[in-house]
């Protein structure tokens, strides 16, 4: 297999014009490339040339299987972009594809979406697409396109979309949670709708998608709420209680998921909610299922009554391998901490920790229940651990030095002791 990476970002802007057909004349020299990979990105001078020896390469090479197209912070023009989308579109050996449109510099017209759409509908070719369209001003009309395309697709096993930071609102975002749920095909799903409107009904509506999707064992879903965007009744449209303890009982029901990656930072799902996650991950890890597990929690009104019930539910799983947990900028003290420390302490099999304590109301003595645990604990070779941000002050500090360097199974490590209060001495 051959692969052609080709840097434009920075080749094109010296022969664009001197080889205005460079793509399809490195194809033509070797027609058994199995690989493309183009960059196209941060790109501002005029790129009709190889867009359209790039569309006749798709439309007539036989050999590519793999695509992959940086068109990211670009302003090209639409119509070659909608010639290229169509011509992927139409293409029968393409299995893989990889598309970033983030930051487009106009905005993607809805023509282009509605063509994107059909690729995913009608290519029954293609098994794995990664879509790329953060930032781009697309509204609920552009993502019913999207929806109803998942819904139907036929072929697509693994699906990434990134549609953060765009103007999507409440309706599109429960439209594609719907088509999710409809689909049977798609077995790793990854979708970021960070920056959109959130609120306990879309935590509702993918809570459905969740637990209806039996065939999906890899989930990363992505609902951070962004308050600069939406403003609701209250100020903000976010993710409550109601929505935490939804999707809380679709993971609870699924049987499927092995891998799960959850952010709901910026939310407001408080103590009840994150008890409800915490009893939820530890009725499936009980049931052997999921062995890498991601939450971000941050930023979402968590005490310590929250930390300890969380950390209660989980304690006694027997299946989680690595564990990333992000409960920053909330309000855990020391009691929090030290339930999270005795779950962590009591965990046989996690190897790979990453835990982000910052900016809560952490104190010495909990940074001394936590450090215990690192001069004890024998089975985690990899810790990113962030505790900036607190008041921890020197004696907590030293507590952490004198574990880890006791501590003989960890070979990977990552401390973040910012404003803590510690004397650099």
């Amino acid at each position: 297999m051959k692969r052609y990476l080709l840097g434009l970002t920075f080749l094109l802007s010296s022969f664009v014009f001197a080889h205005p057909t460079m793509v399809g004349d490195v194809l033509a020299s070797d027609p058994n490339t199995t690989r493309l990979d183009l960059d196209f990105s941060i790109h501002r001078d005029n790129l009709d040339s190889e867009i359209g020896a790039l569309v006749n390469v798709v439309r007539q090479n036989t050999t590519i299987t793999n695509i992959r197209l940086d068109l990211s912070l670009n302003q090209l023009d639409s119509v070659d972009i909608l010639n290229l989308v169509n011509a992927i579109g139409n293409n029968t050996t393409i299995t893989d594809l990889d598309l970033d449109f983030s930051m487009y510099h106009h905005a993607l017209d809805r023509e282009v979406i509605e063509a994107l759409a059909n690729t995913i509908r009608q290519n029954t070719t293609i098994t794995n697409i990664r879509l790329d369209l953060n930032s781009n001003q697309l509204e609920c009309a552009d993502i019913l396109y999207l929806a109803d395309a998942i819904r139907n697709n036929t072929s697509i096993t693994d699906l990434y979309l990134d549609l953060s930071d765009n103007l999507i609102g409440r309706d599109g975002i429960q439209a594609l949670a719907r088509a999710i749920r409809e689909n049977n095909i798609i077995t790793n799903l990854n979708l970021n709708f960070a920056g959109n409107e959130m609120s306990d009904a879309v935590a509702i509506e993918f809570a459905g998608a969740i637990e209806a999707s039996h065939g999906i064992t890899n989930l990363s879903l992505n609902l951070c709420s962004d308050d600069s965007f939406f403003p609701g009744e209250d100020g903000y449209s976010r993710i409550g209680n109601e929505g935490a303890q939804a999707l809380a009982r679709a993971i609870d029901r699924n049987t499927a998921i092995i891998t799960l990656n959850l952010d709901l930072s910026g939310n407001v799902i408080g103590n009840e909610g994150v008890q409800a996650l915490g009893y939820s991950i530890s009725d499936i890890t009980g049931n052997d299922i999921i062995t890498t597990l991601s939450l971000n929690l941050s930023n979402n009104n968590i005490g310590d009554d929250g930390a300890e019930s969380f950390a209660s539910f989980i304690e006694g799983n027997g299946t989680i391998l690595t564990l990333n947990l992000d409960f920053s900028n909330n309000q855990i003290g020391n009691n929090g901490v030290q339930a999270l420390a005795d779950f962590i302490l009591g965990n046989s099999k996690i190897s790979i920790l990453n835990l982000n304590l910052s900016e809560n109301q952490i104190r010495r003595e909990g940074a001394e229940a936590l450090a215990r645990v690192f001069e004890t604990k024998i089975g985690i070779s990899t810790l990113n651990l962030n505790i900036g941000q607190n008041r921890i002050g020197n004696e907590g500090a030293q507590a952490f030095a004198r574990a880890l360097g006791v501590n003989c199974t960890i070979t990977d490590l990552a401390l973040g002791f910012n404003d803590n209060q510690i004397d650099n001495g």
